[in-house]
């Protein structure tokens, strides 16, 4: 064998399928897409159990609002909940998925041939993500109620633990704002409890999602 030193060979080039030609169905079920966005919710968590393979179902966004479901099987999925759940990796999380899948509205992995990068130092990732409004790029995707109560085979966590680790982290301020559903911790420190003849008690929110007070 005789080595080459191959000169001018061009970079890898994606070909990214657009979100709206799947969601319209204007996709071929026999050919593998390159996928690229921006994951804004985790719908589905399947651990490894006995019986079971691990999936993670997750909704990706496009830079025009479209979203989609995608489903990481197996290494795929392990790979995924590996760097969601490592407590260094903070804000958004941009996925591209090379030969993936495309059949009814949604993707996912191939069976092989497949390979998926997380927000991976590279052009496409950077660009995609230095597109996203700022305040989705300092947000870390939360995790649906669904899934958190699917999420208990095989984990060394409780589900306080759990909940703390995956929720988002809100000042007083932040958190007397809020005006929608979500999953968050404050901490705070107790100055006094206002006791009456019913006992004590703290204030609240003010107003519930169905626009009615407590």
């Amino acid at each position: 064998m005789k080595a080459i030193e191959l000169q001018n060979i061009p970079p890898k080039g994606y070909f990214f399928k657009d979100f709206g030609e799947i969601l319209q169905g204007k996709c071929k079920t026999d050919r593998l897409e390159d996928i690229i966005g921006a994951i804004s919710e985790i719908n589905h968590i399947q651990s490894n159990t006995p019986g079971k393979k691990v999936v993670v179902s997750v909704v990706l966004k496009d830079l025009k609002g479209n979203c989609i479901n995608c489903n990481l099987w197996k290494i795929y999925g392990s790979n995924f909940l590996a760097y969601y759940n490592d407590p260094k990796n903070n804000g958004a999380i941009v996925i591209l998925l090379i030969h993936a899948m495309v059949k009814d509205g949604q993707v996912s992995n191939a069976w092989s041939g497949s390979k998926l990068l997380i927000n991976e130092d590279i052009l496409e990732i950077k660009d995609f993500m230095s597109k996203l409004p700022t305040n989705e790029q300092k947000e870390k995707p939360t995790q649906s109620a669904k899934s958190l109560s699917n999420w208990f085979g095989g984990s060394q966590y409780s589900p306080v633990e759990r909940f703390v680790h995956n929720a988002k982290c809100m000042s007083l301020s932040q958190f007397c704002k809020i005006k929608h559903e979500t999953l968050c911790v404050t901490v705070a420190t107790t100055l006094k409890f206002a006791v009456s003849k019913y006992g004590w008690f703290y204030y609240g929110c003010t107003i519930t999602l169905f626009g009615k007070y407590h």
